[in-house]
């Protein structure tokens, strides 16, 4: 390695140890080779640490920090140890591509005033077998942006000096840091992504709960009024700070409120949580009864998670991947 490399892969680490070999494994195979490996642990108790330290390569770096702290912060902490002209993100039950830095670099490269590129993704499960592919948009827009997340965050490759000029991750957002992030660096820069399956997105169903996908989805809505008004945003977030993040939700419109219960409630029915999917898509129905899609998720939640599991797979293949596609070829 060379003593300023030119990509440094930023990983946070909390007790990774059922996926961190072969997340290291992707990592150090990669055809690219001019990298280190910034890792930031945040206290972990399990194998983590000796599994990262059976790996023999002098570009990985450990940092330990005492106790967790956060993942935007120790974003933050690998991003500030780091050397490297371009930043990349990896997520330590993830995989990536032997190729995804070769060719992210060279895109980078090429596209200098991009602030950043993405790419689609394998989703896979708990055991690395491969279920769907998630495609990605390839030019989108801080108004495609505001629609919806186009990234997958643990692919994607940062120019350091635009991070280092709006300020890396807001350490406010505890969740959907990524989403604020993009949102901020396409309101001045262009953000691309390369619709290949670079990247292999660990989908975990042990550990969903509703609260977690509502505190997420909360937390995305903050993002967008951050970027739409950042006036606006100080004063919300003072509410927020002093009231909690109930107060996001209290001051939605009718038809917002119905947007955020029919998005929970779908992604909800794509882990096979039946229960919580069907209450929140009833809240969608009160909300808006004119809606189709809140009436399609209830009588889905009444089904089997398998079934639901199935059908939300189905969607993204036939229905959200052949969008994608179009859009990319136009």
């Amino acid at each position: 390695m060379s003593s300023m490399p030119r990509v440094s892969i930023v990983m946070p680490t909390y007790e990774a140890a059922d996926y961190l070999q072969q997340c290291l494994q992707s990592i150090v195979s990669q055809s690219y080779e001019d990298f280190e490996l910034v890792i930031v642990d945040d206290g972990s108790t399990d194998k983590t640490i000796p599994i990262i330290e059976s790996f023999d390569d002098d570009r990985i770096r450990l940092i330990q920090r005492d106790g967790e702290s956060g993942i935007p912060s120790a974003r933050n902490r690998g991003i500030k140890a780091a050397s490297g002209e371009y930043i990349a993100c990896h997520d330590a039950d993830d995989r990536s591509h032997p190729e995804r830095l070769t060719k992210q670099v060279a895109y980078l490269d090429t596209h200098t005033d991009v602030a950043a590129v993405g790419s689609g993704a394998r989703l896979v499960n708990e055991d690395g077998a491969v279920f769907a592919r998630r495609r990605v948009l390839e030019l989108p827009t801080f108004e495609t942006l505001l629609q919806q997340n186009h990234f997958v965050h643990g692919s994607a490759l940062f120019r350091r000096s635009i991070l280092n000029e709006v300020g890396c991750y807001d350490e406010w957002f505890q969740l959907a840091e990524d989403y604020e992030l993009f949102l901020r660096l396409a309101k001045k820069y262009p953000v691309r992504n390369i619709d290949e399956p670079l990247y292999d997105l660990r989908i975990r169903t042990d550990s969903v709960y509703a609260s977690e996908l509502e505190e997420i989805s909360l937390y995305g809505y903050a993002a967008k009024k951050k970027a739409l008004d950042e006036t606006e945003w100080e004063t919300l977030q003072r509410r927020i700070e002093t009231d909690g993040l109930g107060t996001l939700y209290d001051q939605f419109s009718l038809g917002e409120k119905a947007a955020y219960h029919q998005n929970v409630s779908r992604e909800l029915l794509r882990y096979g949580e039946l229960t919580d999917a069907r209450s929140h898509a009833r809240d969608a129905i009160e909300c808006n009864r004119r809606r189709v899609m809140p009436y399609l998720l209830f009588l889905l939640s009444m089904t089997s998670p398998i079934v639901s599991k199935t059908v939300a797979r189905a969607y993204r293949k036939l229905l959200v991947n052949p969008r994608i596609i179009l859009a990319n070829n136009h």
